[in-house]
């Protein structure tokens, strides 16, 4: 949905963040939110084939950049924690 990012890796200007979200084999990739610095808000949706709640999905924040993307942090969890009736309005810390 969004992040609110504590590493910053420009010098000048604002990243141009990007989340990559890995489940099984499935592989999902946000749109990179362009200027948006430490602050993105993606609002973006994706459907999982889940297996087993038990399963690890791991997501990755980027700075896309025109040569290398640089990486701002990731978050892995099981899948049960995201399964919440109603929904999830949770933070969760990203590590460099």
């Amino acid at each position: 949905m969004e992040a609110k990012l504590t590493r910053d890796t420009e010098f000048m200007g604002k990243m141009d963040p990007f989340c990559v979200i890995d489940y099984r084999q499935a592989r999902n990739k946000t749109v990179t939110k362009h200027d948006a610095g430490k602050t993105p808000v993606w609002n973006q949706t994706f459907q999982y084939d889940i297996k087993y709640i038990g399963d690890d999905m791991i997501f990755k924040v980027f700075d896309e950049d025109l040569t290398e993307n640089d990486a701002v942090g990731a978050f892995n969890t099981k899948v049960s924690a995201l399964a919440v009736p109603g929904g999830l309005d949770e933070w969760f810390n990203l590590t460099y």
